[in-house]
């Protein structure tokens, strides 16, 4: 059985959730004001504050969601351990500290992004991180199922 290849096309975007967005492939409003899409080619979307979906589809939120579980669960683990010994460890062994300390951030830093590369989705996702700037800003990355993706996953980037 040959797999599809995860094609991801990202870009940010500054978005006044007011008005809505619109669906980069029909024109769509995204979401409407019962939380159930209104477009055919939303995927998910991500709120990056709470790190949770608002809509996700079940294909996806099936690849998905056990890689984050999981990710959560092994950063909120070595941060409690690191946490247990942080004090007793700094004096006997900082080398040991530093290392552990730098491992728990970098598996703080494995993001949303990082999973989504990996978790098995097989198709075109054009991904808007959309971003509400102000006094208190706002993110959701918004993923749409857009076949006029082309190239091989090697030719797209996610910074």
């Amino acid at each position: 059985m040959n797999k599809k290849p995860l094609r991801i096309m990202y870009y940010e975007q500054q978005v006044d959730f007011d008005e809505g967005l619109e669906c980069p492939c029909c024109g769509h409003n995204v979401i409407v004001e019962d939380g159930t899409s209104a477009c055919p080619h939303l995927v998910f979307v991500w709120l990056t504050d709470c790190s949770e979906f608002d809509f996700a589809v079940d294909d996806f939120a099936a690849k998905f969601e056990p890689l984050w579980e999981d990710r959560s669960a092994r950063y909120e683990a070595a941060m409690d351990e690191l946490y247990d010994i942080r004090e007793p460890l700094k004096d006997v062994d900082p080398l040991g500290y530093e290392l552990a300390r730098k491992a728990c951030r970098e598996l703080g830093n494995l993001s949303f992004l990082d999973i989504l590369k990996t978790c098995g989705y097989e198709g075109n996702l054009e991904v808007v991180d959309a971003i509400q700037p102000g006094f208190v800003s706002f993110r959701a990355i918004h993923g749409f199922e857009n076949d006029a993706i082309i190239g091989d996953e090697s030719t797209i980037t996610i910074p």
